[in-house]
């Protein structure tokens, strides 16, 4: 029985175990994302301040150009912008992609371990149950031991009894001998 409690009691911790070990990969995958979208929010910040160090320039540039000029260094800011964004995109396309992947495979994991724990958790339930049962069982026999002790007493209690009672029919019947004896 202690064994079997044993083996419940370290199942259960077992479980406890693996369920705080869920959480800490969550809370970790939680915080890589977030530190992610800071990375994107930074990255975002910057290029429009190079757009808006650029159209600075355009405006101080344009008193001193002329037309031709101007829509050269236009072309060349917008193609240059673009260009910015471009990878701008690219990398928040790869960074989700990142993302997406790691949460799925936080997600089979999480489910791994749900799994693994549900296993743990059944087995715990059945080692629990074996136990009542085991237990139910020592109770019973234990019960159904007692009742034989009681039941052999009380037949050397009646044994006993017909014993004193068939001494006392000995003694008498000898008594009624002795007296038939002395009368005749």
């Amino acid at each position: 029985m202690s064994s079997k409690r044993r083996r419940v009691f370290k199942d259960i911790q077992n479980l406890i175990f693996v369920l705080e070990v869920v959480v800490a990969g969550l809370l970790l995958l939680l915080q890589q994302q977030q530190q992610q979208q800071q990375q994107q929010q930074q990255q975002q910040q910057q290029q429009q301040q190079q757009q808006q160090q650029q159209l600075q320039q355009q405006t101080t540039n344009r008193a001193g150009t002329g037309r031709q000029g101007r829509y050269e260094q236009q072309r060349q800011q917008q193609q240059s912008s673009g260009n910015s964004s471009r990878a701008a995109a690219a990398t928040a396309a790869a960074a989700a992609t990142a993302a997406a992947a790691a949460t799925a495979a936080a997600a089979a994991t999480a489910a791994a371990t749900a799994t693994a724990a549900a296993t743990a958790a059944a087995a715990a339930a059945d080692n629990l149950t074996a136990g009542i049962v085991a237990f139910t069982l020592a109770a019973a026999e234990e019960r159904q031991m007692l009742q034989l002790c009681r039941l052999l007493q009380q037949q050397k209690r009646q044994q006993q009894q017909q014993q004193q009672q068939q001494q006392q029919q000995q003694q008498q019947q000898q008594q009624q001998q002795q007296l038939l004896l002395q009368l005749s």
